[in-house]
């Protein structure tokens, strides 16, 4: 250090002051992707262009990628040659001819804005959106929403075995308010099964086949994060054996 300090004639304080510094700067982590380099997906790029061009929605691909970044799908779809991005509609569909008076009867017939968005492969703000410009009026949404004849029919759902989501999505309401009916009015709870229960080949087979880890988390119980994760860890130690 003294070599040092003479040889840039300053004093041997600032030499280890400047050290010190050097040493508290944070270092890379090697194992974290660098600016331009590409992630690892657990489908090929070639799978993803095949499944698009089938007709798959970039949150599909998304979501059978196990990663919210949508722009990442985008990128693969790109670099293969695919230019011409679908806003999230189906294929077909332009906004402007979304077939406004079919949607508004639906509406009024009973369907959710959450289950018209699936249908025509649209957010569901858009369904709202075409409504109140329609000037429809928009149902409560919640427990609230819930008559107490739909309230004895959720209940009766769940005790043959119906999950909270598939029941909260027949009545336009998230989980939390099925939850909290089946709460106060005493209903014992099914337990989620447990994640090492979970038929990995099998799940990773229909993957495959097309199906999406949200149709599988919901039939299985588990978050979809879990889904993309046992996959993955099943191919490793079928690539590793």
């Amino acid at each position: 250090m003294r070599q040092i300090s003479r040889t840039i004639k300053v004093s041997h304080l600032t030499v280890s002051l400047a050290l010190t510094r050097l040493s508290a700067v944070p270092q890379p982590d090697n194992n974290q992707p660098r600016l331009g380099e590409r992630k690892d997906l657990p489908v090929t790029d070639e799978e993803i262009v095949r499944r698009y061009q089938a007709g798959a929605t970039i949150t599909e691909l998304a979501e059978l990628c196990g990663t919210k970044a949508h722009h990442t799908i985008r990128q693969r779809l790109h670099d293969h040659g695919v230019t011409e991005i679908r806003s999230g509609l189906t294929p077909g569909w332009n906004k402007a001819e979304l077939p406004e008076q079919e949607i508004i009867d639906a509406y009024r017939a009973g369907d959710t804005t959450t289950a018209l968005g699936r249908r025509y492969d649209v957010d569901r703000v858009t369904i709202r959106s075409l409504l109140l410009r329609a000037g429809v009026p928009l149902r409560k949404t919640g427990r609230a929403a819930l008559t107490p004849a739909q309230q004895e029919e959720v209940i009766a759902l769940y005790q043959q075995g119906v999950s909270e989501r598939d029941i909260g999505a027949k009545f336009g309401v998230s989980r939390t308010p099925v939850q909290k009916l089946l709460e106060d009015r005493g209903v014992q709870r099914r337990h989620s099964r447990r994640k090492d229960d979970l038929p990995t080949a099998k799940i990773v087979q229909r993957l495959e086949a097309g199906e999406t880890t949200a149709a599988l988390a919901r039939e299985y119980g588990v978050g979809r994060a879990t889904i993309t994760r046992r996959a993955q860890e099943y191919k490793e130690q079928q690539e590793s054996s």
